[in-house]
């Protein structure tokens, strides 16, 4: 089942911040079970909005490829990962309709 995800980003974060996290991640290529990505700006704060295949993809790519992407970059920036502010919980849901790809 396609899910679909919403999730604000840490406060502070940038352009900047998030094109050097997204950049590490595609260095290993598309992630698996991506279906779609995108990034906008809401209120000053930057939310992604995902649709992966299944909730395990999902979960794979946080656990493989975006939290080792963020500690990456933390750590080339001088950030201290341990003190960064925390994104928010993502909302997740059933993704009803998905046109081919």
């Amino acid at each position: 089942m396609a899910i679909v995800t919403i999730q604000t980003l840490p406060e502070g974060s940038t352009k900047e911040n998030i094109a050097a996290v997204s950049a590490a991640i595609m260095a290993g290529g598309n992630p698996a079970g991506a279906l779609s990505h995108v990034i906008y700006e809401d209120g000053g704060r930057f939310k992604s909005v995902d649709v992966w295949e299944s909730e395990a993809a999902y979960n794979s790519f946080i656990q493989d490829r975006l939290r080792p992407a963020i500690m990456q970059v933390a750590q080339s920036l001088g950030m201290d990962p341990s003190q960064m502010p925390a994104a928010d919980p993502p909302q997740m849901f059933e993704a009803i309709e998905n046109f081919p790809g």
